[in-house]
């Protein structure tokens, strides 16, 4: 059965919790660093009140963490999950470096969490590349794989992988899936980030639309956990020519509890 959950950074408070719990969520994803950088996790307190707020609420954490010592920060049997879009530069966690931590994040975590290791952007090329260079044959096969889900604008449900040399050929999603098998063997597989975004371009009943194939799609491909990114928009523009993504991505509107769009029905039905 593949658990539907749902980005939730920081401590949002026990009203926002019950009313996550009460669409159906299952998961909550939450992080233990404000930044990327070893020098903004944050502290133990901070960590058990997100842990708990979720909790309390009859939901799962799913742990985002960076360094190896964090694991003991997670309390037992809670998921966690090895890093955050490690592919792209920006987060500021070279390959060397994921590599130095992975296996030792791997034995804390043997017998007291359950462990997901990647969290590439995407399953395109450069996330593909990125997985092929760890080493999946010295994980245990019980550690999950996890990667990031997001589409091209302009195709919602279509493979980012093209193959052929003259005559171009789009990959089915059913291909990419049997394609990272092949890179990862037989494991769990976790999608902690997939979303879609409403807007000038697009109407929150398209995006529902959106969500209610996606979910369809990663249950039928026997996945544990699909992570929907996220609970809350950034606050509109002034401007509506500034529009961008990040304004449209929540599945609750802005400045609400519990004043849920379309799309949260979709995914959590």
């Amino acid at each position: 059965m593949t658990l539907q959950g749902l980005q939730y950074f920081g401590a949002r408070g026990d009203d926002t919790a019950r009313a996550v719990r009460d669409l159906g969520c299952k998961v909550c994803r939450v992080q233990l660093f404000t930044d990327h950088d070893d020098a903004a996790l944050v502290s133990n307190e901070t960590a058990a009140t997100i842990d708990n707020e979720v909790l309390n609420a009859g939901m799962m954490p799913y742990v985002i963490i960076r360094t190896p010592e964090q694991v003991s920060q997670v309390p037992p049997g809670h998921w966690i999950e090895f890093y955050n879009e490690p592919d792209l530069e920006q987060f500021n966690m070279p390959l060397s470096q994921f590599k130095e931590r992975y296996m030792t994040i791997v034995e804390a975590c043997a017998g007291r969490n359950p462990l997901a290791i990647g969290g590439v952007s995407n399953l395109n090329d450069r996330g593909m590349r990125f997985l092929k260079q760890l080493e999946w044959d010295k994980i245990p096969p019980e550690v999950a794989c996890s990667h990031h889900w997001y589409p091209d604008d302009d195709r919602p449900h279509e493979s980012h992988i093209e193959t052929g040399f003259l005559h171009k050929k789009r990959n089915t999603r059913d291909q990419d899936i049997a394609d990272l098998k092949a890179i990862v063997g037989e494991r769990p597989l976790v999608n902690s980030e997939t979303g879609f975004w409403d807007g000038p371009f697009r109407t929150e009943s398209d995006v529902a639309e959106w969500y209610r194939v996606e979910r369809h799609f990663w249950e039928r491909q026997g996945y544990a956990i699909v992570i929907a990114y996220q609970l809350d928009s950034e606050a509109p523009p002034s401007d509506p020519n500034q529009w961008g993504p990040q304004h449209g991505y929540g599945l609750r509107r802005v400045g609400t509890v519990s004043d849920w769009k379309p799309s949260a029905d979709a995914w959590f039905a």
